[in-house]
């Protein structure tokens, strides 16, 4: 998939990856969209969420973690 031309479009999200841990950054415009999305494939794919942008800070633990 080519990467966006546009880069003013609420869907561009900035990644890190590192070892352990994949870092993206939402626009607030679409911070409840792709948290929920992300979320359910955190789930689907057992793997940990960490909602550091939440009020509560949500932290899902893959099963047997």
């Amino acid at each position: 998939m080519a990467a966006p031309r546009d880069f003013d479009s609420p869907n561009v999200t900035d990644h890190c990856i590192g070892r352990h841990v994949i870092y993206s950054a939402f626009r607030s415009s679409v911070e409840e969209s792709a948290y929920l999305r992300v979320r359910e494939l955190a789930m689907k794919h057992n793997v940990g969420f960490y909602d550091v942008s939440g009020a509560d800070g949500e932290i899902l633990f893959p099963p047997g973690a």
